[in-house]
């Protein structure tokens, strides 16, 4: 919904959290005739912007909470969106009712228009006719007081929501102001206001209805909304019905020290309680200090009491607290990896010996608290154990469990890179106790990299961490969209090409130039260019004999230096961005054609079939046998790991595969010959998985997804590299391997661990 940019933008989520169907302009008429038979009408129309108004009025039908709005004139119709509050009025079968109302595509409100409202899936209602003359904001706020009598607690609330959604309307937020100064009880007073951690609290007196107050508004005009928990206790100074209280709520975004004034709502129940000139004002150690000495009188349901304890628990001050407690508990932090919008990665050890620790969450100065101990991972750890086995307080720990590592994701999208005071939280039964966390340097990729790392996939429940932990972080990533390494452009080739060749460097003993020996038997034609992308570890004297071969070779190429360590999707992805060439060919870390002239044939395959926005050829080991001929489908199953790409033919020997024909899901890159616009419309090569196979797997299920269409040219072979070092990949690779199978199976919505 668009609006004017300084109120629809905030008001537009509370009015119309969700899109609703709305009832075609043409069936209005119909819609008027039923809503006749019921009557109602709009009594006052107060504007808060050019094109929202609150309306006031009564209706005999049974009206939604929210939906879509229509807006008939004689000379125009408009759209919008409307949330309303209703309550019965003393006659029977009718209600009054408040509504915001708010008009699409920049429009004023039309003066005069009948409104009509709906909501999903039931029939339209005319609300009525629109006053040509606008209510000024106090005489609706007179209106609603007497009219709502029975129910200034639930129209406070209704308006505060609007002032909540729409902080830059003024309007709205005098409106509100007005009304709680008509149709507010006056209440007692607050004398003493303090806040520790995220709470805070308001002591003073009023009557003991006034405790049961669920919700608290205050300020004025810019009014904040808390949900409140109320304690009562008794005052000698104080006469029935009246009694001491203690209001505890929020203090997120609050002002205490500038507090003037407190509002209540308990049931349909509005109070006002102001807070005193000379009220105390209490620091947090003062407040818990209070609060504690005056927990023992206080009374109030389960949920308060529970509110109280919570604000009379310890305070991280920066002290390692475990350390130093006398039961045998203790704990410590291997690696606190941050992912800002996200969340966080934690992996240590807990050694507890008579199982007295709680709960265990991750928290900070500025209210983030993420409990830890309902999901995470245990994992053995015997070094732990054979540490603390010496000490008689931990002599237990023989009989008791093993599994005292941990690995936790924190989904806590709050996280910054710049988190202060970061902690765990240990609750015991009588107390807090706090450990210090310093976050792991570095960025995403390198993070990411000792995440997979951090766990013994040789260890019992390993793979489940992968699952419950690793798996969920690396989703929630993915989403977000990973981070490509940074490159520096080396070298710039002269001109765009029609067909750009794409290859990955490779990262090894071999000298540069042997890298592209492969292309003096195949070299570019006249409308070929080439992007080289040159890896992380290869050196300025690498680069300048890569430059020196070039020349000698007669190539004009560009060439990228990445800034880390990225596989070859990555780098084609890298190569893409850097050149405007309508056509790509993916020649990954050395694909070379069986025979020449292959690209020019593959191009050739493609024009054949209208339509097909990429085309790629069977990929070969060097013995000839099948590599890919794509991926016909994704076989998963309910443990690790969790779900495997189906490869027809992959292995078999290459002969007969010309009049082989097998339907895939996905095809293969290596070779692909890529339009610009389908690789624009598939949001490029990387992402959807942190290993080469997942990313290009990915790939063409966005391609398809996108409707585009790609092409096996089973009669045109290549020999791509194949990518697994002699001596197997590192234990962070099999954890990725095994975070991919997750993501595969969680796509396929298969049930994990």
């Amino acid at each position: 919904m668009s609006a004017q940019p300084a109120f629809a933008p905030a008001l537009a989520p509370a009015l119309a959290p969700a899109p609703i169907a709305m009832q075609p302009a043409a069936n209005a008429p119909a819609a008027l005739r039923a809503a006749r038979a019921t009557g109602g009408a709009i009594i006052s129309a107060c504007p808060v912007s050019r094109d929202a108004a609150v309306l006031f009025g009564w209706h005999g039908a049974r009206m939604p909470r929210q939906g879509q709005a229509l807006l008939q004139a004689e000379a125009e119709t408009a759209r919008g969106v409307f949330r309303l509050h209703a309550w019965r009025r003393d006659d029977a079968g009718t209600a009054w009712f408040i509504a915001a109302v708010q008009v699409r595509e920049q429009r004023s409100m039309p003066k005069g228009a009948v409104l009509s409202i709906a909501h999903a899936g039931g029939p339209g209602i005319v609300l009525g006719t629109l006053p040509v003359e606008a209510t000024p904001p106090e005489t609706l706020a007179e209106r609603l007081a007497a009219e709502g009598a029975g129910q200034p607690g639930p129209i406070a609330l209704f308006l505060a929501e609007l002032v909540a959604a729409a902080p830059r309307a003024p309007a709205l937020a005098g409106l509100l102001a007005r009304f709680l100064g008509r149709a507010a009880e006056e209440d007692g007073v607050v004398e003493i206001v303090g806040q520790a951690g995220e709470a805070l609290m308001l002591q003073g007196w009023g009557r003991a209805a006034a405790a049961e107050a669920t919700s608290v508004l205050l300020g004025e005009p810019a009014i904040a909304r808390g949900a409140a928990h109320a304690a009562c206790f008794q005052r000698a100074d104080i006469a029935a019905p009246a009694t001491g209280t203690v209001l505890l709520l929020p203090a997120a975004g609050i002002d205490a020290a500038g507090l003037g004034l407190v509002h209540l709502v308990a049931g349909a129940a509005l109070y006002r309680r102001p807070v005193l000139p000379a009220r105390q004002l209490l620091g947090a150690a003062e407040t818990s200090c209070h609060l504690r000495d005056i927990a023992p009188r206080l009374s109030g349901d389960a949920a308060a009491m529970a509110a109280v304890q919570a604000m009379l628990r310890p305070r991280f001050s920066g002290q390692d607290t475990v350390s130093v407690l006398e039961r045998p508990v203790r704990a410590a932090v291997d690696l606190a990896a941050l992912f800002p919008g996200v969340g966080a990665y934690l992996c240590g050890w807990l050694v507890d010996a008579l199982s007295a620790t709680r709960e265990v969450a991750l928290a900070d100065a500025g209210g983030l608290r993420a409990r830890l101990d309902r999901s995470w991972a245990r994992l053995p750890r015997p070094d732990v154990a054979q540490a603390f086995r010496a000490d008689a307080r931990f002599a237990g720990l023989d009989a008791g469990r093993p599994l005292h590592g941990f690995a936790a994701f924190a989904d806590a999208p709050a996280i910054t890179a710049e988190q202060t005071a970061l902690h765990l939280e240990l609750g015991l039964a009588d107390t807090t106790a706090f450990l210090p966390i310093q976050p792991a340097p570095g960025g995403q990729r390198a993070l990411l990299t000792r995440v997979l790392g951090s766990i013994d996939l040789h260890q019992p429940g390993a793979h489940a961490a992968i699952g419950s932990e690793i798996g969920p972080l690396v989703r929630a990533l993915l989403r977000q969209g990973l981070d490509l390494p940074r490159v520096e452009t080396i070298r710039q080739a002269s001109g765009t090409p029609r067909r750009a060749l794409l290859l990955a460097l490779p990262d090894g003993a071999a000298p540069p130039h042997a890298a592209l020996g492969f292309l003096l038997a195949d070299p570019p034609r006249a409308e070929e260019g080439l992007v080289l992308v040159a890896p992380a570890g290869w050196s300025e004297q690498a680069l300048d004999v890569l430059d020196q071969a070039l020349a000698l070779y007669g190539l004009d190429a560009t060439v990228l230096h990445a800034s880390e360590p990225c596989g070859w999707v990555e780098a084609m992805e890298l190569a893409a961005r850097a050149t405007g060439a309508p056509s790509l060919v993916c020649l990954g870390a050395g694909v070379a054609g069986r025979e020449p002239g292959w690209r020019t044939a593959l191009a050739a395959h493609g024009a054949t079939r209208a339509g097909a926005s990429l085309v790629f050829p069977t990929a070969l080991y060097e013995d000839d046998a099948v590599q890919s001929i794509g991926v016909a489908a994704v076989a998963c199953q309910a443990r690790a790991p969790w779900a495997v790409l189906r490869r027809p033919q992959a292995g078999f020997p290459a002969a007969g595969l010309i009049e082989h024909r097998t339907a895939c899901i996905a095809g293969s890159l290596a070779g692909a010959l890529v339009s610009r616009a389908a690789w624009q419309a598939a949001s490029g090569f990387a992402g959807g998985g942190l290993l080469c196979e997942a990313q290009e797997f990915a790939f063409f299920r966005r391609l398809a997804g996108a409707g585009h269409a790609f092409l096996h040219a089973p009669g045109i072979a290549v020999y791509a590299p194949d990518h697994t070092p002699a001596s197997g990949p590192p234990r962070w690779q099999h954890a990725a391997r095994l975070a991919d199978g997750w993501l595969l199976a969680d796509a396929a919505g298969t049930e994990r661990p």
